[in-house]
């Protein structure tokens, strides 16, 4: 009831009434009415709750309504009931959860029986009520033919003699079910007409052709709105149900307007199958009955008053992303505002119209919006300084600076990291998503690259196996992520993750609450089944042996499975059962990735395969996974679809490694995100509007309502998206040039071949991922990834290609000093001089060739650790090295 709330927030002196609320009146016109004075001296405004949620005012000092709205700011639009009650239904804690189909309601409170009723009720009173001239007349005005009106069955409610003698025959043919009927109260003398206005009488029809409502449109509308629903009193509510126009069926294009009259008279005139809905406000009411119909494409054609009514164009673009988060193609229909307000104008007066599709469509209506800037440039939004170029080329090449003169004494080489060349780009996302991102870094404190990779990665997990991207017959990809986030300690890691996967938490914790309430209505039906079966029992043993006449025995009910989209459990005996029964996938939480990585194997001794499980699991690949006990019982678990994310400090990274030093693939399947941050964080700016929380939990939701498609055996598998022959020319440019940069001269194929071989995927996944966001967020077209998508992924890839540049030079020189730090305790244990040959029988730090020990000393020389000398026997090289007495000496005082 937040239009209540925010009505009676702007009023003063509000007080409860026992039927709503009063208040002083703010109409700038309202002068206490004689008494000289300015200003409602006495509450005079009454505010009530009418039909559909829709707020009532009463001026009792006779101000019009719209002066009334005038002296608060507001418009006729707030008196409606704002979408809380659809797009945000599962805000409320008590949905079904995330991977369920969207919560809306009901869009009119009847079983189909009550249907039926109605429809014959109000089939009755059409037949016996008159169509006035007046009415005939203003309909055909509207363009309409005398057979179309006749067939859709407008009457007049505009006779008392013609209402009384209507009203005879329904009492005879229904009696007391007409007070099931909206419209009919029970008076003094017997059941009639509630109290309505004059007006034209249109039939709402359903999808099947039922008359499921009766509106009027008013003679006289001073004073108040132009159109009511056909009831009143205490009887039943007709609710707010879309209406079908006769002849409208299935149809692969659909216009969506508002007003049942405007429906009739668009289908009629251009012949483009068009529905409609009570108004803007009512538009989730839509959605079910188009998907009934058929609909591939919904036209959008609302009334000209959204580029003036900020109210009316927010309730347009929430209709816009709800329909494309429901897998249609989104369309605008717009047209200029001197050639009418309505659709029905436009076209009644021959009048053309401008359609947009996909994107463009979007972007028009987010114009619309006021206060929905561009996507903040990412550069300023992090508070980075370089300002350094998005399309910097990532180096491939290992630096090492090293002076030709001895080292002092202790000194190490000096081995330059490269440092990041851009910030990550947060104009690949889409608007809602970017400005997400940019403002949860400034009210954490953190660079936006943290919050950008656990939104980027949140937004796989949440897809899923819902999409997958097919690239060829026999190559497709899926949208699963492996984030890694570097910083130091103190650099607000864990904080910055926690604001994009709690969302994932929250929906969690709804579907646990579903969860706990189908286990209480699994134990009634389990009871009774099991009483049912004990008196089946009962039953046969008093009936005759040859007696076989007890019938079927009831179904057993089957205990519901929790259903899971998030977990912290890393280990496979946990993990596998969870990925079988949520076949959709899993985000893999974990703040310290260190502690993931120790959990592999735990119980094996470190000899198990979990290492395996994860490089499968990112592929895609089916995995059985052998479970405890005798060895004889295992899980198989196909196509694992799982998502991960974490933290870890630059110091720890070699604990991401193989224990035993192996090249197994794992590290090569992360995206590393890995920004230079500084000593101290700057101080939150702490403003952290609403709406930057509710978008991106609002796309994460769309992400999770992505359906997935029933295949033959009745399993849930991936729809399939599949590149335009441009995004497909845009990723294959971007990987010949990469593969280019992999065959250079100078490339360091042991560094960095692994890791930059996964990029053919990394880029693919990318570009699914930003692809679904855009077709949640900006209503792209979810089947085919455009080129737009893929050119962003290219962008993203080549960010992460830097990063990787940047982790894996870290691990290298992690790992040579590892190895200088070995080989250098063992030569002081040893006297403080070894050879080659030294190395090699010893295994020293695992050498185990010449060539290999002759660097390692070279490499202690260079550090400035000792001397290396040479000697020759004939042709022969060998190389002695023995320790500067002064590291020695520093090494038995440490």
């Amino acid at each position: 009831m937040r239009h209540l709330k925010r009505l009676l927030a702007r009023l003063e002196g509000v007080t409860r009434t026992p039927s709503g609320f009063q208040a002083h009146c703010p109409c700038p016109g309202h002068d206490g009415r004689g008494d000289g004075l300015v200003g409602d001296r006495t509450p005079s405004l009454s505010v009530g709750l009418g039909d559909n949620g829709r707020l009532l005012l009463h001026c009792h000092g006779g101000c019009k309504a719209d002066a009334v709205l005038e002296g608060i700011g507001l418009g006729f639009d707030d008196l409606y009931p704002d979408d809380d009650a659809t797009e945000d239904a599962d805000d409320s804690g008590d949905g079904p959860g995330p991977a369920l189909a969207v919560a809306r309601p009901a869009p009119i409170d009847a079983d189909p029986a009550e249907l039926d009723l109605r429809d014959r009720v109000y089939r009755d009173l059409l037949e016996r009520l008159p169509l006035a001239d007046r009415h005939r007349d203003a309909l055909r005005a509207r363009g309409l033919t005398d057979e179309r009106i006749d067939r859709n069955a407008y009457r007049s409610l505009s006779f008392f003699q013609a209402r009384q003698e209507a009203l005879g025959p329904l009492r005879d043919r229904f009696g007391e079910e007409l007070l099931r009927v909206p419209g009919f109260r029970q008076g003094r003398s017997g059941i009639g007409l509630a109290a309505l206005p004059n007006g034209l009488l249109i039939p709402v029809r359903d999808a099947a052709g039922r008359v499921v409502a009766l509106k009027i449109r008013r003679d006289d509308a001073a004073g108040g709105p132009r159109y009511l629903s056909f009831s009143g009193g205490d009887g039943p509510s007709s609710g707010a149900p879309p209406h079908v126009p006769p002849g409208v069926g299935p149809a692969p294009v659909i216009r969506l307007t508002e007003g049942e009259l405007k429906a009739d008279v668009a289908s009629a005139r251009d012949g483009l199958p068009t529905i409609s809905v009570p108004g803007v406000t009512a538009w989730a009411a839509g959605i079910p009955l188009l998907r009934e119909l058929g609909a591939e494409t919904v036209r959008l054609a609302f009334d000209a008053d959204a580029r003036t009514k900020p109210g009316v164009a927010r309730q347009l673009l929430d209709c816009a992303t709800a329909l494309a988060s429901e897998e249609f193609l989104v369309e605008l229909e717009r047209w200029p505002a001197e050639a009418g307000k309505g659709i029905d104008d436009v076209l009644a007066a021959g009048g053309g119209t401008e359609v947009l599709a996909g994107a463009a469509a979007m972007e028009a209506i987010r114009e619309l919006v006021p206060g929905d800037p561009p996507a903040p440039d990412p550069v300023t939004a992090s508070g980075d300084e370089e300002g350094l170029a998005a399309d910097s080329p990532a180096s491939g090449t290992l630096e090492v600076v090293a002076t030709t003169d001895p080292a002092p004494a202790g000194d190490p080489i000096t081995v330059r990291i490269p440092g990041p060349r851009r910030s990550f780009p947060l104009e690949v996302f889409p608007g809602i998503v970017a400005r997400s991102a940019a403002r949860l870094a400034g009210a954490i404190g953190c660079p936006h690259d943290f919050v950008a990779m656990a939104l980027l990665t949140v937004a796989a997990a949440a897809i899923g196996l819902s999409r997958v991207l097919a690239l060829s017959r026999n190559w497709s990809e899926s949208p699963g992520l492996y984030g890694c986030i570097i910083g130091n300690p103190g650099t607000a890691k864990s904080p910055a993750i926690a604001s994009g996967v709690r969302v994932v938490y929250r929906l969690q914790r709804r579907l646990d609450q579903q969860h706990q309430r189908d286990l209480e209505a699994y134990e009634v039906a389990l009871a009774e089944y099991e009483e049912a079966i004990r008196a089946r029992k009962g039953r046969s043993r008093g009936r005759d042996a040859g007696d076989d006449s007890r019938g079927e025995s009831p179904p057993k009910p089957t205990r519901p499975q929790p259903a899971r989209i998030i977990t912290s459990d890393a280990t496979v005996e946990s993990l596998a059962p969870i990925l079988k029964q949520n076949p959709r996938g899993l985000l893999m939480h974990r703040d310290e990735l260190p502690g993931w990585v120790r959990s592999m194997d735990q119980y094996r001794g470190g000899k198990g395969s979990d290492r395996q499980f994860y490089l499968s699991a990112w592929s895609g690949q089916d995995v059985i996974v052998d479970r405890k006990g005798d060895g004889t019982r295992s899980l198989y678990v196909p196509e694992p679809s799982l998502s991960v994310l974490g933290s870890i400090q630059p110091d720890m990274l070699g604990e991401l490694a193989d224990a035993r030093s192996r090249q197994d693939g794992f590290l090569d399947r992360l995206l590393f995100c890995y920004p230079e941050t500084s000593v101290g964080q700057p101080w939150p700016d702490g403003r952290l509007p609403r709406a930057v929380i509710e978008g991106w939990d609002r796309t994460v939701r769309r992400l999770y309502r992505l359906r997935q498609r029933e295949a033959d055996d009745g399993t849930l598998r991936p729809r399939v998206v599949r590149p335009s022959p441009e995004a497909l020319d845009v990723l294959r440019a971007w990987w010949d040039g990469h593969l280019a940069e992999m065959q250079a001269p100078g490339f360091d194929r042991e560094l960095l071949a692994g890791p930059y071989s996964k990029f053919r995927a990394h880029v693919c996944r990318l570009a699914l991922v930003i692809h679904c966001l855009r077709h949640v967020c900006d209503g792209a077209d979810g089947r085919v990834l455009d080129a737009e998508s893929a050119r962003r992924a290219t962008v993203l890839a080549d960010y992460f290609k830097e990063q990787c540049l940047r982790v894996h030079c870290r691990l290298r020189v992690a790992r040579e000093d590892a190895r200088a730090e070995a080989i250098l305790g063992w030569v002081r244990r040893h006297g403080g001089k070894c050879s080659v040959r030294d190395l090699c029988r010893q295994q020293v730090a695992g050498i185990k060739k010449a060539s290999a020990a002759k660097k390692a000393l070279r490499d202690l020389e260079d550090r400035g650790m000792g001397r290396c000398t040479v000697h020759y026997s004939g042709k022969k090289e060998s190389i002695a090295f023995e320790m500067h007495q002064d590291v020695g000496r520093a090494e038995e005082a440490a």
